[in-house]
């Protein structure tokens, strides 16, 4: 008669067959694990997708344009302090200033115009700066004429024709009186 006991193949291949069967379930196991685990955790919502987007863009459009809108009250004020003071106490009663505004300080101006507008821009579509950090630009914000004077006054300087001398000390007293505002709100 045969002897009827299982071969080595036929045991080898129950037992690769049983193993087989249980990397799978172990495997189905470990997929479901991970679908449970992914269903469970918290979506984004819209608002959390829009404080990060404005976290980014605020970064990006800082980089873009080589600014720090956290600093800007801080570099301004020190602007206005040096830069700009100096044209104000080399003024002599009744002589025009501009001639005294360098290009490279009316560029500074500039530059500091559109980092206001820019740094403002920001504040906005941060709601109001509390979703990029933003927040303590709400007073600045406020000198939207001061802004737009200053860079006027140092652009164009007084006036060319029909100006005596009580007239450019005037202008420069409107100047004086811009760059006082800008600072008491600083």
């Amino acid at each position: 008669m045969l002897d009827e006991r299982p071969t080595g193949s036929k045991v080898r291949n129950a037992l690769v067959a049983t193993a087989l069967v249980l990397l799978g379930i172990f495997i189905g196991g470990l997929g479901a694990l991970y679908l449970i685990a992914q269903q469970r955790e918290p979506k984004k919502s819209e608002e959390q997708l829009r404080r990060e987007y404005v976290v980014d863009y605020t970064k990006t459009e800082e980089e873009r344009y080589g600014v720090r809108c956290k600093d800007f009250n801080t570099q301004l004020r020190a602007f206005l302090r040096t830069d700009i003071r100096a044209v104000l106490e080399s003024r002599k009663v009744g002589q025009g200033w501009s001639a005294r505004v360098s290009e490279d300080l009316r560029k500074k101006v500039v530059q500091y115009r559109d980092h206001y507008l820019l740094c403002g821009k920001l504040y906005v579509a941060g709601r109001n700066g509390e979703w990029n950090g933003l927040s303590h630009l709400g007073f600045t914000l406020e000198l939207d004429k001061e802004i737009a004077d200053l860079h006027i006054f140092v652009r164009f300087g007084e006036p060319k024709q029909g100006c005596n001398a009580k007239c450019l000390d005037q202008n420069f007293e409107d100047f004086r009186d811009v760059v006082t505002r800008i600072e008491a709100r600083l």
